[in-house]
């Protein structure tokens, strides 16, 4: 438009400079029309950018999760489960793999039929197990049942993992001990809850197999409606355990968009990532810039963060209405009892 307002001033030899008011808000009026136009072009080519980075990995993802699929149709659709024992009027269930010691429990506000099962395979001894709203199981959990090697990593088995660490470094120093745990599929967890008790919460901390656990199993997790996951993820391409998928860019945030689940946002918090259209505005971007920068390699480093997922029409913003962790690690470890559910024995004799 400024081209051709330009030209026709040449041929009809309209002067460019002028006292007159008309030609200069003409001007004026052009600039400003011209400077609109740039700033929607740009946005809209940012949008067709993360479109296409979502399509990209969304395709990379979902065609990961086929076999899963698969596996699952021709397995478990035959599979029989014993659903486990819980209360008679729980109201509702929250799952949480990889406890460790300190396993999250029920809100004061989710009342006190609802319960917290927990997962731990190594130091589920160390859990106080005395709260009536928790259940602990000596088991990890992955995307298939057995037996399987854990690498035993950090102080209480905090690193834990189904593999071995990419790299020596301070947070698993003197660790890799090699042991034996039973490990349950997710998706045997989920159908061993009666589907009369929502599965409110799921909360995953399970050293680089997140993903491949939470992708396993997300059929399930949508047909049960459930409204907040919170799970552990790499950032920015890093690889903390060997033969690991855990990127929040390459992995998660397009599969978990395609799976109807938006990112809330990233504990702790960091720059670019604080809502959902941020992420993938911001994932577009650093996906290329690695690219071209490691030429698709994955760095070892540990670069880790919880991400806060929640399901596509559930409204209410969460911030820190999502479940927390009971212990808070002071010298020596105490419990944050403000966060704890507290009911008086008849309350909970109303569950049975």
């Amino acid at each position: 438009a400024c081209k051709v307002t330009m030209v026709r001033r040449r041929i009809t030899g309209e002067p460019h400079t002028s006292m007159s008011i008309m030609p200069w808000a003409r001007r004026a009026a052009l600039a400003l029309f011209c400077i609109i136009l740039l700033g929607t072009q740009l946005s809209q080519l940012k949008t067709i950018q993360s479109r296409e980075y979502l399509q990209e990995q969304s395709h990379t993802t979902s065609n990961a999760a086929t076999p899963a699929t698969a596996a699952f149709q021709a397995h478990y659709g035959e599979k029989k489960y014993k659903p486990i024992d819980l209360p008679v009027k729980t109201t509702s269930v929250i799952i949480n793999i990889g406890s460790n010691v300190d396993p999250i429990l029920p809100k004061q506000s989710d009342g006190p039929c609802s319960m917290a099962i927990a997962f731990e395979p190594l130091v589920y001894s160390k859990i106080d197990q005395s709260h009536q709203q928790l259940l602990v199981v000596p088991a990890a959990v992955s995307s298939e049942s057995g037996l399987t090697s854990m690498f035993d990593y950090g102080e209480n088995s905090v690193s834990a993992s189904l593999s071995r660490v990419s790299r020596n470094s301070y947070w698993n120093t003197g660790g890799g001990a090699r042991l034996i745990a039973p490990v349950v599929s997710l998706v045997d967890v989920i159908q061993s809850i009666r589907k009369r008790y929502p599965i409110k919460h799921i909360m995953t901390d399970i050293q680089g197999h997140d993903f491949e656990t939470i992708r396993s199993a997300i059929h399930l997790i949508r047909e049960r409606n459930v409204t907040t996951l919170r799970t552990e993820v790499s950032l920015e391409q890093a690889r903390s355990y060997v033969d690991s998928e855990n990127d929040l860019c390459a992995h998660w945030l397009p599969f978990m968009s395609a799976n109807g689940y938006t990112l809330e946002s990233l504990d702790p918090p960091r720059e670019g990532f604080g809502s959902h259209d941020e992420a993938v505005e911001s994932c577009s971007y650093q996906i290329k810039r690695l690219q071209k920068e490691r030429k698709n390699k994955f760095s070892d480093k540990m670069k880790e963060a919880d991400a806060l997922w929640r399901l596509a029409g559930v409204t209410k913003p969460l911030g820190l209405t999502f479940y927390r962790y009971p212990i808070w690690y002071p010298d020596p470890p105490r419990r944050n009892e403000s966060i704890l559910p507290r009911f008086t024995n008849e309350e909970y004799a109303q569950c049975n």
